[in-house]
């Protein structure tokens, strides 16, 4: 399999993990939806619906990673899971991950 194809079958069957589960119970129409453009190779989860204790609808990224150059780079992450380890459990060489946005903080 062609590393480029290997990675995004890890980035998905990473992120598929953050889309079990709703947030806010019973007065919450949270849920988490995948958000995935292949042929550009980026890759989201993000958190929509009607909050019902805040009256508000709720459009938020929950993670993001892209696929640069070999790279599997997470753009963001607001969950409480480990993507990296995600990804190196799932085939992606722990020298080919980034994350940019820790990066000159």
């Amino acid at each position: 399999m062609e590393k480029i194809e290997l990675y995004r079958n890890a980035v998905k069957a990473t992120l598929n993990y953050l889309l079990k589960g709703g947030y806010g119970g019973k007065q919450s129409n949270l849920r988490n939806v995948r958000v995935y453009d292949e042929a550009e190779n980026r890759f989201a989860v993000v958190t929509q619906g009607w909050d019902g204790v805040e009256e508000e609808y709720i459009n938020e990224f929950v993670a993001q990673i892209d696929i640069v150059d070999d790279k599997v780079l997470i753009q963001i992450n607001l969950s409480d899971v480990d993507l990296q380890q995600g990804l190196v459990a799932n085939g992606v060489s722990a020298e080919d991950i980034e994350v940019p946005y820790l990066q000159d903080v």
